[in-house]
């Protein structure tokens, strides 16, 4: 007997396929140790610096942290996993309503 898959695993298999495509897009793309000061870290990452920065200050950003100066870094594997924890599936968009003829919401 076929089931039918539910929205909640439609929605698991999305974020389980997204942190697959994280890990192997950033694989190659990333220098062993990628540093917040690198002018291509928000293309390589998809993050802003500071987001990353905030979250290390709280204490849920990448292990491993290399600080070199005055500059801080990541661990390839550790920016991976930490960015494959930031992958989630949002719910689809609401449907705006449309107005009648008379400018009148349904």
């Amino acid at each position: 007997m076929k089931t039918t898959p539910t929205s909640q695993d439609i929605v698991s298999s999305l974020v389980i396929i997204g942190r697959k495509i994280v890990r192997e897009n950033l694989k190659d793309a990333l220098p062993p140790i990628t540093f917040r000061n690198n002018p291509d870290f928000k293309k390589l990452t998809g993050l802003s610096p500071r987001t990353v920065a905030n979250d290390d200050a709280r204490g849920c950003g990448p292990e491993g942290r290399v600080i070199l100066g005055k500059t801080t870094g990541y661990p390839r594997e550790a920016l991976i996993r930490y960015l494959e924890g930031k992958v989630r599936a949002l719910p689809p968009p609401r449907r705006a309503r449309r107005a009648d003829k008379t400018g009148q919401a349904d």
